[in-house]
C-alpha cells in the first residue's frame, strides 16, 4: 500500500474514512442504546404514571395533558430569563429591567400590510352610510412604535417607528372620505413626559388611553349632533398588576423578578354613582379589541369601568354602546355585530356613529373578510332554546358540536369561552341550543375544555344577556355551523360530564 495515498485524498473523503473507522466498544454501544431508549420513553412513562393517558391524541390534546411540559416550562423559562434575559416566542425582554414587548407587535413592523383591509373598510363605510351612520376608524399604535428605545439600544428615546406602508394606507382611505383618528403622535408626545404604555403589558397606560379618548371625542363632537345628558363623573383609583406579556413568559407563579406595576385609573360613574355601563340605545357604537377592554373588564386585572368607552362617555357626556372582544379587532367585533343583526336584533338602529378601534398589527395579520350587516327575521325559531332575562334552567343535554379550544401556552389572554351545540335537552324535547361556556380561566383549562361530541353533560343554562358584558369580551372559539347565525346564545355552567 502506498503510504502517500492518504495525503492525496480530498478532505471530505478523508473525513468519511475516519468516521467509518471509528471504533465503539460493545459495552459502550449498549450504554448509549439504553440511554437513548430511556430518554425517549421517560416522557410517556412519567405522563401515564402521574396523569394517565391523554384524552385526545392531537397536538393540542397532547400538549394540554403533558405533565413534564406543564411542570418544567416555567422553571426553564425562569432560568433563561434570569441568566440570559431571554424571552420566548410570545415575549421579548426590553432594554431595562421590567420592560416586556409582545412579539407579534414587533413582527408587524416587518410584515407587508394586507391589501384586503382597504376594500373591507370601504365596504363597511358604504353599508353604514346607506343608513345615515358615520364610520370613524381608531387604529391603535403599538408599544414598539412608541417605546422603540426600550426595545433595543439601536433607537433613540425620541425615535418613533412607523410601518413603511401605513402612510399610503391611511391616505388612500382618507381619499375615499374615511375619518381616521390616529393617536400615534398624541401618544408619542405624551411618552416624552410620562409612559404611554405599560411596562409588562401590551396596552397603553391609563394616561395614554385617556389622551386617545380626548382626541377621538374632539373629532366626534365636530358636528354637534350627538345627544348629551351631562350626568357622568370620575373617581380616581389605583391598580397593581403584572401585564399580559408577563403572563406569556410563563414564569413560576412565585417569581418576584418582575415586580407588580401600578397604574392610576379614572373610574367613570353615572348619575346614581354606580359604575358606568354601556347603553344599547346610545347613538355611538364602539367596536373594540383589548385596547378598549383593558381598563373596563375586571378579569384583565387593571380595574373596571375606566376604559376607552367609559372615558369617551365622560368626555362627551353621552352614553356609548359597545361590542368588544380581546384580540382579532379586524374581524371579531364585526362578526359579533353581523351575527346579532342576523338574529333580528338591529344593533345599528338609532346609531349616528360607529367607531371601529383595532390594534395596528391587524393591518398585517388580521382577517379582513367582508360581511353584510343585514337585519334577519326576528321571529323566534322554535327549534332553538331561549332563556329569558334572569331565567335559569338546570338540565342535561347531549353535545353535538364543540368549537376548538387553543392550548393555554398559545393564547394571549388568560380566559377563553367556547361555543357548544347542544341537542336532546332534558325537559325540552326537540330543542337545540347554542351555548357559551368558560373553558379556560387564568390560563388553566376548566372541565368544559374536556367535553367532546357525544358526551352527555349536566348544565345550568342562563340568559346570555346576564353574562355578555363580562364574558362576551373574552376570546371565544366559535362554531362554523349555521346555528351561530340562527340561535340566540345561552350561557352554560358545566356541572358534570356524564359520559
Amino acid at each position: 500500500m502506498d503510504i502517500t495515498k492518504k495525503y492525496t485524498l480530498s478532505r471530505e473523503v478523508e473525513a468519511n474514512e475516519e468516521i467509518l473507522s471509528t471504533h465503539i466498544s460493545h459495552r459502550l454501544s449498549i450504554v448509549v442504546c439504553i440511554t437513548f431508549v430511556l430518554a425517549v420513553t421517560s416522557v410517556p412513562i412519567v405522563q401515564i404514571l402521574l396523569k394517565g393517558m391523554p384524552k385526545e391524541w392531537t397536538d393540542d390534546g397532547l400538549r394540554t395533558s403533558c405533565y413534564m411540559e406543564n411542570t418544567l416550562t416555567s422553571h426553564y423559562q425562569q432560568l433563561l430569563t434570569a441568566a440570559l434575559r431571554s424571552g420566548n416566542e410570545k415575549a421579548i425582554m426590553g432594554q431595562e429591567e421590567g420592560w416586556l414587548f409582545y412579539t407579534p407587535d414587533v413582527e408587524h413592523l416587518l410584515l407587508p400590510l394586507q391589501p384586503q383591509s382597504v376594500p373591507c373598510i370601504l365596504d363597511m363605510k358604504r353599508q353604514l352610510e346607506a343608513r345615515g351612520i358615520r364610520l370613524v376608524l381608531l387604529p391603535t399604535p403599538l408599544k414598539p412604535m412608541i417605546c422603540a428605545h426600550q426595545l433595543t439600544d439601536k433607537f433613540q428615546p425620541d425615535q418613533l417607528l412607523m410601518h413603511p406602508e401605513y402612510a399610503a394606507w391611511a391616505e388612500e382611505l382618507r381619499s375615499h372620505g374615511i375619518t381616521i383618528v390616529d393617536p400615534t403622535q398624541t401618544l408619542y408626545t405624551l411618552n416624552t413626559t410620562k409612559p404611554a404604555f405599560l411596562q409588562t403589558d401590551t396596552h397603553w397606560t391609563p394616561e395614554g388611553m385617556q389622551a386617545a379618548a380626548a382626541q377621538l371625542a374632539q373629532v366626534l363632537q365636530e358636528d354637534g349632533t350627538l345627544l348629551q345628558n351631562l350626568s357622568y363623573s370620575t373617581m380616581d383609583s389605583m391598580v397593581s398588576h403584572r401585564g399580559d406579556i408577563y403572563t406569556m413568559l410563563r414564569l413560576a407563579d412565585d417569581t418576584d423578578r418582575i415586580p407588580l406595576e401600578e397604574a392610576g385609573t379614572k373610574v367613570v360613574l353615572d348619575a346614581a354613582g354606580s359604575f358606568h355601563s354601556r347603553q344599547r340605545n346610545a347613538e355611538i357604537l364602539l367596536l373594540g379589541d383589548s385596547f378598549t377592554n383593558i381598563y373596563s373588564v375586571a378579569n384583565m386585572g387593571w380595574g373596571r369601568a375606566s376604559g376607552l368607552a367609559e372615558q369617551l362617555s365622560y368626555l362627551m357626556q353621552c352614553p356609548i354602546d359597545v361590542i368588544s372582544r380581546n384580540d382579532g379587532g379586524s374581524h371579531s367585533t364585526r362578526k359579533m355585530l353581523c351575527e346579532d343583526m342576523a338574529k333580528g336584533n338591529d344593533r345599528l338602529a338609532g346609531k349616528k356613529v360607529v367607531v371601529w378601534q383595532f390594534a395596528m398589527r391587524e393591518l398585517s395579520t388580521g382577517n379582513w373578510e367582508q360581511m353584510m350587516f343585514q337585519v334577519g327575521d326576528a321571529t323566534e325559531n322554535p327549534q332553538y332554546l331561549v332563556i329569558g332575562e334572569g331565567g335559569s334552567i338546570a338540565t342535561e343535554a347531549t353535545v353535538a358540536e364543540v368549537a376548538t379550544i387553543p392550548h393555554p401556552s398559545t393564547v394571549t389572554y388568560e380566559d377563553h369561552v367556547v361555543a357548544v351545540h347542544l341537542t336532546d335537552i332534558e325537559g325540552h324535547p326537540g330543542k337545540e341550543a347554542l351555548v357559551y361556556m368558560l373553558a379556560m380561566e387564568k390560563r388553566k383549562l376548566l372541565p368544559a375544555a374536556n367535553i367532546r361530541p357525544g358526551d352527555r353533560i349536566a348544565v345550568t343554562l342562563e340568559s346570555w344577556g346576564a353574562h355578555e358584558t363580562a364574558e362576551g369580551t373574552f376570546n371565544r372559539s366559535e362554531l362554523e355551523s349555521d346555528i351561530t347565525f340562527m340561535a340566540e346564545p345561552v350561557w352554560a355552567d358545566l356541572n358534570n360530564i356524564k359520559q
